[in-house]
């Protein structure tokens, strides 16, 4: 909706470059969460080479690219090279932002280059959340101090990143979410999204989906005020039920990084080498990789609600209208 020149090229059949790209600045991680999607890659510690991120950064900005998050297979902030990556983006131009678990998130002055910082905590309380993140009881207690000084330093330097947390609704936190809201507006977050879980099938783990409650948004709402909002994702919530498309159209607009350098057209099908796996950023330039993309597939091995669910929608509904299209 906000790229229409892109979409255009698109619906033309023209060669276009992401939108956005996802980066996984490193495979290691800190915590072992009972949901994480990619727990099939084991979190061999990988690092990103920084200063082959800083020649990409700058082939981004003349392909068009227009937006990165530091996420992926790991925890981004234990990459010690993190900030420089931060600096060499900020240079191009490129929009940024973070997902991370918030326990090493000890430079808040990052928030005055970065559009949002997202922090995944998934438990109102110590106890539970060390049983859902797999990690000490005190990491929960350093994740709140972390974000409520991110907080109070944002707002007195003027900062403009948006600071928010995430939870997937599973059984073994639905009963504290409320708890969640209560903290995250206290020390000062903007939101606090509340999503399904999306099961990847190549997951060690078992499907931990649970039906959506309606009286969880009417519950969570009552937490809402001018600064602060509970997300509930309905929408998210009705996609894990059913697709309204038939295939992935979504596959040109974004592309994943992976801490060894990996082009993938699609993050969900990493491992799938044959097909997804498009070249590597140490052995060719982005664009030369970008030859070898496809723009659309088929819907076998994908997760219900993706990342690209929405968009999928979305272009489904313009390359194959229905008869109405014109009264609008």
């Amino acid at each position: 909706m906000f790229h229409p020149d892109r979409v255009a090229r698109w619906l033309r059949g023209e060669k276009i470059y992401p939108i956005y790209v996802e980066i996984s600045p490193t495979s290691a991680c800190n915590h072992r969460c009972i949901f994480c999607a990619l727990d099939f890659t084991k979190h061999k510690a990988k690092y990103l080479d920084w200063k082959q991120m800083q020649w990409v950064f700058g082939e981004f900005e003349t392909l068009g690219i227009k937006s990165i998050m530091f996420g992926g297979e790991g925890e981004p902030f234990l990459h010690e090279d993190l900030g420089k990556m931060i600096a060499a983006a900020y240079y191009q131009e490129l929009d940024m932002a973070i997902t991370t678990n918030g326990v090493l998130f000890d430079n808040p002055h990052y928030m005055s280059i970065i559009k949002w910082i997202k922090v995944s905590i998934n438990a109102g309380t110590p106890e539970t959340y060390s049983q859902i993140h797999r990690t000490s009881e005190d990491d929960f207690n350093i994740v709140i101090k972390n974000m409520e000084r991110a907080a109070e330093i944002k707002s007195r330097e003027g900062y403009p990143c948006t600071l928010g947390m995430q939870a997937i609704l599973l059984e073994k936190n639905k009963n504290e979410m409320h708890l969640l809201a209560e903290i995250a507006r206290d020390i000062g977050m903007e939101y606090l999204v509340i999503k399904p879980y999306s099961y990847h099938l190549s997951s060690k783990h078992e499907d931990l989906s649970i039906p959506l409650a309606h009286d969880y948004k009417v519950m969570l709402d009552s937490y809402n005020n001018d600064n602060f909002e509970v997300i509930f994702r309905s929408e998210a919530f009705r996609r894990m039920q059913t697709r309204n498309y038939g295939e992935c159209l979504a596959l040109p607009f974004w592309a994943y990084i992976s801490s060894e350098g990996d082009v993938w057209n699609c993050s969900a099908m990493m491992g799938n080498e044959d097909i997804f796996n498009l070249g590597n950023i140490y052995e060719n330039t982005f664009k030369e990789i970008w030859k070898n993309h496809f723009n659309s597939s088929d819907l076998n091995g994908c997760r219900l609600g993706c990342r690209m669910d929405a968009c999928n929608e979305y272009l489904w509904k313009l390359k194959y209208p229905d008869g109405h299209i014109n009264f609008i």
